[in-house]
């Protein structure tokens, strides 16, 4: 018997395995990440994403964080991941030592990444605190809160 998940951007089933979208949704995805990578991304931050070490290190933090949204985990729902997440952006990282660094990294759903970017823009201290946490949630692990 094959197991079954919902996909993380539209909710129809599809067979565990084949990753968090259907077909459909991550044709979606990769037309839209195409398109930002030409016009939104700036030139510093497509040669971060761009390259097999950033594919490495995220996939890694796949792995570890189990596929899931730490922040849901870490409010006791379960929800797949969609984007791994710089603690520390890029753009803030001058010394460019934690842009690989799984411990400055850490999974979240949609709509977690949006909303930690909404909080970030709010005010430092907002962002502080909300950085640290991030940091615990990487520091606990998945299961072991």
């Amino acid at each position: 018997m094959q197991l079954l998940k919902a996909c993380s951007r539209c909710g129809d089933v599809i067979a565990q395995g084949n990753g968090a979208m259907c077909d459909e949704c991550r044709e979606k995805s990769k037309t839209r990440h195409r398109d930002y990578d030409k016009t939104g991304r700036n030139k510093q931050s497509a040669n971060v994403y761009n390259n097999k070490a950033w594919r490495d290190v995220r996939h890694r933090v796949k792995v570890r964080d189990l596929y899931m949204c730490r922040l849901c985990y870490g409010n006791t729902r379960i929800k797949s991941m969609h984007t791994v997440h710089h603690i520390i952006p890029v753009e803030e990282d001058v010394k460019k030592e934690f842009i690989y660094n799984p411990k400055n990294l850490i999974s979240l759903c949609q709509s977690c990444h949006l909303q930690t970017h909404v909080e970030y823009e709010k005010n430092k201290m907002e962002k502080e605190n909300l950085q640290e946490y991030l940091r615990e949630l990487v520091e606990q692990g998945v299961g072991e809160g």
